[in-house]
Protein backbone atom coordinates (compact mmCIF):
# COMPACT_ATOMS: atom_id res chain seq x y z
CA UNK A 1 0.00 0.00 0.00
CA UNK A 2 1.30 3.35 -1.19
CA UNK A 3 1.54 6.11 1.98
CA UNK A 4 0.99 8.78 -0.25
CA UNK A 5 -2.22 7.17 -1.42
CA UNK A 6 -3.59 7.80 2.26
CA UNK A 7 -1.67 10.86 2.52
CA UNK A 8 -3.66 12.18 -0.47
CA UNK A 9 -6.87 10.93 1.21
CA UNK A 10 -6.21 12.63 4.09
CA UNK A 11 -5.34 15.85 2.98
CA UNK A 12 -8.42 16.38 0.74
CA UNK A 13 -10.85 15.51 3.53
CA UNK A 14 -8.84 18.28 5.69
CA UNK A 15 -9.65 20.86 2.99
CA UNK A 16 -12.78 20.06 1.36
CA UNK A 17 -14.90 18.31 4.59
CA UNK A 18 -13.15 19.77 8.00
CA UNK A 19 -13.88 23.85 9.16
CA UNK A 20 -11.61 26.43 8.23
CA UNK A 21 -10.32 26.55 11.64
CA UNK A 22 -10.74 24.98 14.68
CA UNK A 23 -10.49 25.53 18.58
CA UNK A 24 -7.98 23.25 19.90
CA UNK A 25 -8.93 22.29 23.07
CA UNK A 26 -5.97 22.26 25.13
CA UNK A 27 -4.52 25.30 24.57
CA UNK A 28 -7.88 27.05 23.68
CA UNK A 29 -5.94 28.75 20.40
CA UNK A 30 -7.66 29.03 16.65
CA UNK A 31 -5.69 26.71 14.34
CA UNK A 32 -5.61 26.85 10.43
CA UNK A 33 -6.54 23.21 8.57
CA UNK A 34 -2.67 23.06 8.30
CA UNK A 35 -2.04 22.86 11.92
CA UNK A 36 -4.95 19.84 11.98
CA UNK A 37 -2.89 18.26 9.16
CA UNK A 38 0.24 18.08 10.83
CA UNK A 39 -1.73 17.37 14.60
CA UNK A 40 -2.82 14.27 12.89
CA UNK A 41 -0.83 13.59 9.92
CA UNK A 42 1.15 10.59 11.77
CA UNK A 43 -1.67 9.16 13.45
CA UNK A 44 -3.33 8.37 10.20
CA UNK A 45 -0.18 7.30 8.55
CA UNK A 46 0.31 5.20 11.83
CA UNK A 47 -2.92 3.37 12.14
CA UNK A 48 -4.45 3.51 8.10
CA UNK A 49 -2.58 0.01 7.43
CA UNK A 50 -3.27 -2.66 4.41
CA UNK A 51 -4.99 -4.84 7.40
CA UNK A 52 -6.91 -1.73 8.10
CA UNK A 53 -8.20 -0.93 4.86
CA UNK A 54 -9.02 -4.47 4.02
CA UNK A 55 -11.22 -5.08 7.41
CA UNK A 56 -13.24 -2.03 6.62
CA UNK A 57 -13.69 -3.11 3.23
CA UNK A 58 -14.98 -6.37 4.32
CA UNK A 59 -17.16 -5.31 7.03
CA UNK A 60 -20.97 -5.47 5.40
CA UNK A 61 -22.60 -2.78 6.71
CA UNK A 62 -19.69 -0.45 4.79
CA UNK A 63 -20.74 -1.83 1.33
CA UNK A 64 -23.89 0.13 1.52
CA UNK A 65 -22.98 2.98 1.71
CA UNK A 66 -20.21 3.02 -1.09
CA UNK A 67 -20.04 6.63 -2.98
CA UNK A 68 -16.30 6.41 -4.48
CA UNK A 69 -14.12 3.45 -5.34
CA UNK A 70 -14.53 0.66 -2.25
CA UNK A 71 -11.13 1.51 -1.32
CA UNK A 72 -11.20 5.49 -1.52
CA UNK A 73 -14.16 5.25 0.50
CA UNK A 74 -12.34 2.93 3.27
CA UNK A 75 -9.67 4.85 3.75
CA UNK A 76 -11.76 7.63 4.00
CA UNK A 77 -13.65 6.69 6.52
CA UNK A 78 -11.17 5.32 8.42
CA UNK A 79 -9.54 8.49 8.25
CA UNK A 80 -12.67 10.62 9.25
CA UNK A 81 -12.42 8.11 12.23
CA UNK A 82 -9.36 9.69 13.37
CA UNK A 83 -9.57 13.65 12.47
CA UNK A 84 -12.30 14.18 15.04
CA UNK A 85 -13.62 17.37 15.98
CA UNK A 86 -16.83 18.41 18.18
CA UNK A 87 -18.92 21.03 17.23
CA UNK A 88 -21.46 23.22 19.16
CA UNK A 89 -24.92 24.15 18.53
CA UNK A 90 -26.35 26.73 20.90
CA UNK A 91 -28.62 29.63 21.28
CA UNK A 92 -26.72 32.72 20.57
CA UNK A 93 -27.03 35.95 23.45
CA UNK A 94 -28.25 38.99 22.52
CA UNK A 95 -24.54 40.21 23.16
CA UNK A 96 -21.23 38.92 24.44
CA UNK A 97 -20.30 36.27 22.87
CA UNK A 98 -16.88 35.34 21.85
CA UNK A 99 -15.47 36.77 18.20
CA UNK A 100 -12.56 35.55 16.05
CA UNK A 101 -11.07 39.26 16.84
CA UNK A 102 -11.49 38.50 20.63
CA UNK A 103 -9.68 34.81 20.33
CA UNK A 104 -6.71 36.53 18.75
CA UNK A 105 -5.93 38.59 21.55
CA UNK A 106 -3.47 37.94 24.64
CA UNK A 107 -6.41 38.91 26.85
CA UNK A 108 -9.00 37.17 26.53
CA UNK A 109 -12.62 37.93 27.10
CA UNK A 110 -14.77 37.97 30.13
CA UNK A 111 -18.33 36.99 30.81
CA UNK A 112 -21.11 34.62 30.14
CA UNK A 113 -20.47 34.40 26.19
CA UNK A 114 -16.75 33.36 26.96
CA UNK A 115 -18.00 31.29 30.02
CA UNK A 116 -20.47 29.06 27.45
CA UNK A 117 -17.33 28.81 24.92
CA UNK A 118 -15.23 27.55 28.03
CA UNK A 119 -17.97 25.01 29.25
CA UNK A 120 -18.07 23.74 25.55
CA UNK A 121 -14.96 23.07 25.14
CA UNK A 122 -14.28 21.60 28.08
CA UNK A 123 -17.03 19.01 27.56
CA UNK A 124 -15.48 18.45 23.77
CA UNK A 125 -12.30 17.45 25.69
CA UNK A 126 -13.10 15.51 28.98
CA UNK A 127 -16.32 14.15 28.11
CA UNK A 128 -16.07 12.98 24.09
CA UNK A 129 -12.16 12.81 24.12
CA UNK A 130 -11.74 14.57 20.60
CA UNK A 131 -8.49 17.39 20.75
CA UNK A 132 -10.79 20.28 18.61
CA UNK A 133 -13.92 22.03 18.61
CA UNK A 134 -15.95 24.47 16.92
CA UNK A 135 -17.88 26.81 17.30
CA UNK A 136 -19.96 29.63 15.02
CA UNK A 137 -19.50 32.34 17.45
CA UNK A 138 -15.59 32.39 17.01
CA UNK A 139 -14.14 30.21 14.07
CA UNK A 140 -15.36 32.32 11.61
CA UNK A 141 -13.53 35.47 10.79
CA UNK A 142 -16.71 37.71 9.73
CA UNK A 143 -14.49 40.77 8.14
CA UNK A 144 -13.60 38.35 5.07
CA UNK A 145 -16.51 38.47 3.20
CA UNK A 146 -15.42 35.64 1.22
CA UNK A 147 -14.24 33.21 4.22
CA UNK A 148 -18.51 33.94 5.39
CA UNK A 149 -19.31 33.32 2.25
CA UNK A 150 -17.80 29.91 2.21
CA UNK A 151 -18.96 29.24 5.81
CA UNK A 152 -22.25 29.34 5.35
CA UNK A 153 -22.19 26.86 2.35
CA UNK A 154 -20.25 24.42 3.84
CA UNK A 155 -21.96 24.62 7.07
CA UNK A 156 -24.40 21.77 7.10
CA UNK A 157 -21.47 19.80 5.60
CA UNK A 158 -19.27 20.37 9.11
CA UNK A 159 -22.20 19.52 11.03
CA UNK A 160 -22.25 16.41 9.05
CA UNK A 161 -18.55 15.87 9.56
CA UNK A 162 -18.03 16.31 12.75
CA UNK A 163 -17.64 13.30 15.55
CA UNK A 164 -20.12 14.25 17.96
CA UNK A 165 -22.91 17.97 18.26
CA UNK A 166 -22.62 19.04 21.35
CA UNK A 167 -26.13 20.87 22.03
CA UNK A 168 -26.88 23.69 24.71
CA UNK A 169 -30.70 24.21 25.81
CA UNK A 170 -29.99 26.53 28.39
CA UNK A 171 -33.60 27.07 28.79
CA UNK A 172 -34.54 23.50 29.73
CA UNK A 173 -34.13 22.22 33.08
CA UNK A 174 -35.60 18.68 32.56
CA UNK A 175 -36.35 16.30 29.39
CA UNK A 176 -40.08 17.03 30.33
CA UNK A 177 -40.09 20.71 29.26
CA UNK A 178 -37.47 20.35 26.35
CA UNK A 179 -39.81 20.99 23.87
CA UNK A 180 -40.26 24.44 24.95
CA UNK A 181 -36.54 25.72 24.85
CA UNK A 182 -36.25 28.59 22.34
CA UNK A 183 -33.37 26.33 20.70
CA UNK A 184 -36.10 24.61 18.48
CA UNK A 185 -37.31 28.47 17.46
CA UNK A 186 -33.77 29.84 15.65
CA UNK A 187 -32.90 29.13 12.24
CA UNK A 188 -29.78 27.57 11.98
CA UNK A 189 -30.60 24.83 14.47
CA UNK A 190 -32.42 22.92 12.37
CA UNK A 191 -29.90 22.29 10.21
CA UNK A 192 -27.64 22.17 13.39
CA UNK A 193 -30.46 19.29 14.45
CA UNK A 194 -30.55 17.47 11.05
CA UNK A 195 -26.80 17.15 9.74
CA UNK A 196 -24.97 15.62 12.44
CA UNK A 197 -24.63 11.67 12.83
CA UNK A 198 -24.13 11.61 16.73
CA UNK A 199 -25.90 14.51 18.87
CA UNK A 200 -25.78 15.01 22.86
CA UNK A 201 -27.70 17.37 24.87
CA UNK A 202 -27.38 19.23 27.75
CA UNK A 203 -29.22 21.59 29.96
CA UNK A 204 -29.05 24.95 32.01
CA UNK A 205 -26.35 25.26 33.86
CA UNK A 206 -24.30 22.25 31.50
CA UNK A 207 -26.73 19.98 33.11
CA UNK A 208 -26.67 16.30 31.40
CA UNK A 209 -30.20 15.90 30.48
CA UNK A 210 -30.12 11.69 30.28
CA UNK A 211 -27.26 8.78 30.77
CA UNK A 212 -26.04 7.84 27.93
CA UNK A 213 -23.38 9.13 25.93
CA UNK A 214 -25.19 10.46 22.58
CA UNK A 215 -29.22 11.22 22.29
CA UNK A 216 -29.62 11.00 18.86
CA UNK A 217 -26.61 8.67 16.62
CA UNK A 218 -28.01 7.99 12.88
CA UNK A 219 -26.77 4.57 12.01
CA UNK A 220 -28.87 2.69 10.59
CA UNK A 221 -27.55 -0.72 12.56
CA UNK A 222 -29.46 1.19 15.31
CA UNK A 223 -33.14 1.65 13.56
CA UNK A 224 -34.75 -1.08 15.07
CA UNK A 225 -33.56 0.39 18.85
CA UNK A 226 -37.04 2.21 20.37
CA UNK A 227 -36.86 5.76 20.75
CA UNK A 228 -35.73 7.21 24.01
CA UNK A 229 -37.70 9.80 25.62
CA UNK A 230 -35.33 12.66 24.65
CA UNK A 231 -36.17 11.99 21.40
CA UNK A 232 -40.06 11.88 21.97
CA UNK A 233 -39.13 15.44 23.73
CA UNK A 234 -37.11 16.98 20.70
CA UNK A 235 -39.69 15.63 18.23
CA UNK A 236 -41.74 17.62 19.83
CA UNK A 237 -39.82 20.71 19.76
CA UNK A 238 -38.81 20.34 16.52
CA UNK A 239 -42.22 19.31 14.67
CA UNK A 240 -40.21 17.09 13.08
CA UNK A 241 -40.92 13.08 13.82
CA UNK A 242 -39.45 10.47 15.32
CA UNK A 243 -38.17 8.45 12.79
CA UNK A 244 -37.12 11.15 10.49
CA UNK A 245 -34.95 12.16 13.71
CA UNK A 246 -33.29 9.03 13.87
CA UNK A 247 -32.39 8.70 10.01
CA UNK A 248 -30.11 10.45 8.13
CA UNK A 249 -31.37 13.09 6.63
CA UNK A 250 -30.67 12.71 2.61
CA UNK A 251 -29.66 16.26 1.13
CA UNK A 252 -31.17 17.44 -2.07
CA UNK A 253 -34.29 18.76 -2.99
CA UNK A 254 -36.36 16.18 -1.35
CA UNK A 255 -40.32 16.43 0.28
CA UNK A 256 -39.97 20.09 -0.01
CA UNK A 257 -43.38 21.26 1.42
CA UNK A 258 -42.77 19.36 4.24
CA UNK A 259 -38.86 20.47 5.24
CA UNK A 260 -40.21 23.63 4.07
CA UNK A 261 -42.98 23.69 7.15
CA UNK A 262 -39.64 22.41 9.34
CA UNK A 263 -38.21 26.04 9.09
CA UNK A 264 -41.57 27.71 9.06
CA UNK A 265 -41.95 28.40 12.94
CA UNK A 266 -37.94 29.69 12.87
CA UNK A 267 -36.38 32.78 12.89
CA UNK A 268 -33.22 34.70 12.45
CA UNK A 269 -31.72 37.86 13.38
CA UNK A 270 -30.61 38.69 10.14
CA UNK A 271 -33.94 38.16 7.93
CA UNK A 272 -31.66 36.42 4.74
CA UNK A 273 -30.98 33.85 6.93
CA UNK A 274 -34.01 31.71 7.01
CA UNK A 275 -33.30 31.32 3.51
CA UNK A 276 -29.29 31.06 3.75
CA UNK A 277 -29.96 28.46 6.56
CA UNK A 278 -31.63 26.14 4.34
CA UNK A 279 -29.32 25.71 1.22
CA UNK A 280 -27.54 22.59 2.57
CA UNK A 281 -30.70 21.08 3.74
CA UNK A 282 -31.76 21.22 0.12
CA UNK A 283 -28.30 20.91 -1.34
CA UNK A 284 -28.27 23.78 -3.23
CA UNK A 285 -25.86 26.73 -3.06
CA UNK A 286 -25.50 30.83 -4.08
CA UNK A 287 -23.72 33.50 -3.22
CA UNK A 288 -24.14 35.19 0.15
CA UNK A 289 -26.00 38.93 -0.19
CA UNK A 290 -26.75 40.31 2.98
CA UNK A 291 -28.86 43.23 2.94
CA UNK A 292 -31.11 42.06 -0.37
CA UNK A 293 -33.73 40.88 2.01
CA UNK A 294 -35.27 37.99 3.42
CA UNK A 295 -37.90 37.51 0.34
CA UNK A 296 -35.32 38.19 -2.34
CA UNK A 297 -32.74 35.65 -0.41
CA UNK A 298 -35.40 33.38 -0.42
CA UNK A 299 -36.62 33.55 -3.85
CA UNK A 300 -33.16 32.85 -4.76
CA UNK A 301 -33.46 29.68 -2.57
CA UNK A 302 -36.44 28.82 -4.22
CA UNK A 303 -34.87 29.50 -7.34
CA UNK A 304 -31.66 26.96 -6.55
CA UNK A 305 -34.00 24.19 -5.60
CA UNK A 306 -36.15 24.65 -8.84
CA UNK A 307 -33.18 23.93 -11.12
CA UNK A 308 -32.06 21.26 -9.13
CA UNK A 309 -35.39 19.20 -8.91
CA UNK A 310 -37.95 18.32 -11.70
CA UNK A 311 -41.03 17.84 -9.54
CA UNK A 312 -43.59 20.01 -8.74
CA UNK A 313 -44.24 19.96 -4.84
CA UNK A 314 -42.45 23.02 -4.49
CA UNK A 315 -45.76 24.48 -5.88
CA UNK A 316 -47.93 22.66 -2.50
CA UNK A 317 -48.04 26.40 -0.60
CA UNK A 318 -50.65 28.74 -0.28
CA UNK A 319 -50.82 32.48 1.28
CA UNK A 320 -49.43 35.50 -0.17
CA UNK A 321 -46.66 35.14 -3.27
CA UNK A 322 -42.91 36.93 -2.67
CA UNK A 323 -42.76 40.04 -4.28
CA UNK A 324 -39.79 39.63 -5.86
CA UNK A 325 -40.70 37.41 -8.18
CA UNK A 326 -42.63 38.21 -11.29
CA UNK A 327 -44.68 35.27 -11.05
CA UNK A 328 -47.57 34.76 -8.49
CA UNK A 329 -47.23 30.95 -8.23
CA UNK A 330 -43.81 31.21 -6.10
CA UNK A 331 -43.92 31.58 -1.99
CA UNK A 332 -42.70 34.23 -0.14
CA UNK A 333 -41.19 32.36 3.02
CA UNK A 334 -41.09 29.09 4.46
CA UNK A 335 -44.28 30.34 6.45
CA UNK A 336 -45.93 29.86 3.29
CA UNK A 337 -45.55 25.82 3.59
CA UNK A 338 -46.86 25.91 7.55
CA UNK A 339 -50.33 23.73 6.96
CA UNK A 340 -51.70 20.26 8.35
CA UNK A 341 -51.58 19.07 4.61
CA UNK A 342 -48.09 18.93 3.83
CA UNK A 343 -47.67 16.30 6.32
CA UNK A 344 -50.42 14.12 4.67
CA UNK A 345 -48.50 11.16 2.82
CA UNK A 346 -51.49 10.66 1.07
CA UNK A 347 -51.21 13.15 -1.31
CA UNK A 348 -48.69 12.37 -4.35
CA UNK A 349 -46.23 15.95 -4.99
CA UNK A 350 -44.44 13.75 -7.94
CA UNK A 351 -45.05 14.86 -11.33
CA UNK A 352 -42.02 15.27 -13.19
CA UNK A 353 -42.54 18.87 -15.56
CA UNK A 354 -40.02 21.53 -16.41
CA UNK A 355 -40.61 24.76 -14.80
CA UNK A 356 -38.92 27.83 -16.02
CA UNK A 357 -38.96 31.40 -14.23
CA UNK A 358 -39.47 33.93 -17.15
CA UNK A 359 -39.90 37.38 -16.83
CA UNK A 360 -44.00 36.85 -18.04
CA UNK A 361 -44.01 34.55 -15.17
CA UNK A 362 -43.57 31.22 -13.96
CA UNK A 363 -44.05 28.84 -16.92
CA UNK A 364 -45.91 25.71 -15.49
CA UNK A 365 -47.89 23.29 -17.10
CA UNK A 366 -51.13 22.39 -15.21
CA UNK A 367 -54.45 20.57 -16.16
CA UNK A 368 -57.38 23.14 -15.72
CA UNK A 369 -60.41 22.03 -14.48
CA UNK A 370 -63.31 24.38 -14.80
CA UNK A 371 -65.41 24.87 -11.76
CA UNK A 372 -68.70 27.02 -11.12
CA UNK A 373 -69.07 29.16 -7.67
CA UNK A 374 -72.03 27.42 -5.68
CA UNK A 375 -72.38 30.38 -2.93
CA UNK A 376 -75.74 31.00 -2.14
CA UNK A 377 -75.00 33.58 -0.20
CA UNK A 378 -72.52 36.32 -2.06
CA UNK A 379 -71.25 39.28 0.09
CA UNK A 380 -71.34 42.68 -0.77
CA UNK A 381 -67.54 42.68 -2.35
CA UNK A 382 -68.67 39.70 -4.55
CA UNK A 383 -71.79 41.22 -5.51
CA UNK A 384 -69.77 44.12 -6.41
CA UNK A 385 -67.25 42.14 -8.62
CA UNK A 386 -64.46 42.17 -5.44
CA UNK A 387 -63.56 39.50 -3.65
CA UNK A 388 -61.46 39.90 0.19
CA UNK A 389 -61.31 37.68 2.72
CA UNK A 390 -64.18 35.80 1.19
CA UNK A 391 -65.15 31.92 0.91
CA UNK A 392 -66.28 30.35 -2.31
CA UNK A 393 -67.38 27.08 -2.77
CA UNK A 394 -66.87 25.48 -5.78
CA UNK A 395 -68.12 22.34 -8.17
CA UNK A 396 -66.62 20.95 -11.23
CA UNK A 397 -68.78 18.96 -13.21
CA UNK A 398 -66.65 17.36 -15.10
CA UNK A 399 -65.73 15.16 -12.73
CA UNK A 400 -68.30 15.25 -10.55
CA UNK A 401 -66.50 16.87 -7.36
CA UNK A 402 -68.47 18.10 -4.67
CA UNK A 403 -68.26 21.71 -2.73
CA UNK A 404 -64.56 22.30 -2.45
CA UNK A 405 -64.60 25.28 -0.54
CA UNK A 406 -61.70 27.62 -0.75
CA UNK A 407 -61.42 31.14 1.13
CA UNK A 408 -59.51 33.94 -1.09
CA UNK A 409 -56.68 36.02 0.48
CA UNK A 410 -56.64 39.35 0.25
CA UNK A 411 -58.39 41.69 -2.22
CA UNK A 412 -58.97 40.71 -5.95
CA UNK A 413 -61.10 42.74 -8.42
CA UNK A 414 -63.13 40.76 -11.11
CA UNK A 415 -65.30 41.10 -13.64
CA UNK A 416 -68.82 40.95 -13.53
CA UNK A 417 -68.71 37.44 -14.18
CA UNK A 418 -65.46 36.07 -13.45
CA UNK A 419 -64.42 32.45 -14.28
CA UNK A 420 -63.03 29.92 -12.08
CA UNK A 421 -60.95 26.62 -12.45
CA UNK A 422 -58.56 24.73 -10.10
CA UNK A 423 -55.21 24.08 -11.92
CA UNK A 424 -54.54 20.97 -10.82
CA UNK A 425 -50.60 20.75 -10.21
CA UNK A 426 -50.13 17.05 -9.23
CA UNK A 427 -51.82 15.14 -12.45
CA UNK A 428 -50.28 11.43 -13.09
CA UNK A 429 -49.34 11.50 -16.65
CA UNK A 430 -48.95 8.10 -18.49
CA UNK A 431 -47.23 7.20 -21.74
CA UNK A 432 -49.56 4.92 -22.95
CA UNK A 433 -53.50 5.55 -20.43
CA UNK A 434 -52.82 9.87 -20.95
CA UNK A 435 -53.86 12.30 -18.41
CA UNK A 436 -55.10 10.55 -14.88
CA UNK A 437 -56.26 12.66 -11.34
CA UNK A 438 -55.39 11.37 -7.99
CA UNK A 439 -57.66 10.93 -5.90
CA UNK A 440 -56.61 13.35 -3.62
CA UNK A 441 -55.54 16.00 -5.52
CA UNK A 442 -53.79 19.56 -4.95
CA UNK A 443 -54.46 23.02 -7.19
CA UNK A 444 -54.19 26.54 -7.11
CA UNK A 445 -57.10 28.79 -7.74
CA UNK A 446 -57.40 30.90 -10.91
CA UNK A 447 -59.18 32.97 -12.64
CA UNK A 448 -59.58 34.88 -15.99
CA UNK A 449 -62.35 36.46 -18.45
CA UNK A 450 -64.06 33.66 -20.34
CA UNK A 451 -62.63 33.10 -24.04
CA UNK A 452 -60.56 35.87 -23.24
CA UNK A 453 -57.69 36.53 -20.52
CA UNK A 454 -55.63 33.97 -19.13
CA UNK A 455 -55.61 32.15 -16.06
CA UNK A 456 -54.14 33.94 -13.15
CA UNK A 457 -53.21 33.00 -9.71
CA UNK A 458 -55.69 33.92 -6.69
CA UNK A 459 -54.08 33.95 -2.99
CA UNK A 460 -55.87 31.73 -0.86
CA UNK A 461 -55.85 31.08 3.15
CA UNK A 462 -55.08 27.25 2.67
CA UNK A 463 -53.38 25.03 0.27
CA UNK A 464 -56.14 23.75 -1.90
CA UNK A 465 -56.78 19.62 -2.13
CA UNK A 466 -60.46 17.67 -3.06
CA UNK A 467 -61.16 14.52 -3.44
CA UNK A 468 -61.90 12.85 -6.74
CA UNK A 469 -64.42 10.30 -6.64
CA UNK A 470 -64.63 7.09 -8.97
CA UNK A 471 -61.28 6.49 -8.70
CA UNK A 472 -59.38 2.82 -9.98
CA UNK A 473 -57.85 0.91 -7.27
CA UNK A 474 -54.55 2.54 -8.00
CA UNK A 475 -56.60 5.55 -6.56
CA UNK A 476 -56.27 7.38 -10.29
CA UNK A 477 -58.70 8.58 -12.43
CA UNK A 478 -58.76 8.86 -16.33
CA UNK A 479 -59.15 12.88 -17.26
CA UNK A 480 -60.71 11.98 -20.44
CA UNK A 481 -61.32 14.72 -22.92
CA UNK A 482 -58.83 17.01 -20.95
CA UNK A 483 -55.44 18.30 -21.90
CA UNK A 484 -52.70 19.94 -20.07
CA UNK A 485 -52.49 23.80 -20.76
CA UNK A 486 -48.76 25.75 -20.26
CA UNK A 487 -49.44 29.16 -18.38
CA UNK A 488 -47.33 32.00 -17.20
CA UNK A 489 -48.27 32.45 -13.45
Amino acid sequence: MSSEEVLDIFTRFIHDEMPIRLINLYSLQLVDRFAVKDHFQVHVLDMITQDAIQQKMSDPFFARKLTNTPREDAIRELVQGIVRYAIFSHRWLDSGEPTYEDMLRRDRPTGPGYDKLLQFCSVARQYVGVDFGWSDTCCIDKSSSAELDESIRSMFKWYKTAHICVVLLSQTASVANLHRDQWFRRGWTLQELLAPVTLKFFGKGWADLTSWPYDIHRDFRLRDIPPSSIVSAIAKGSGIDERTLLAELAQGPHSIPLRMSWAARRRTTRGEDRAYSLMGIFDVSFPIAYGEGSQRAFARLIEAIMQSSPTTDILHWAGYPGSSYTSRALPSSPDSYDYPVVSDHRIQLSTRQQMVLTNLGLQITLLILPVESVSQHKTQQEQSGGLENSELRLHCEAFEIGEVTVKIKGGWEFGSRPAFALGVYNYFEAPESGLHLHELSAAYLLSGVPYGQSWIKISTDDIITFHVPYCTEWKIRPAIGFSLTTLFL
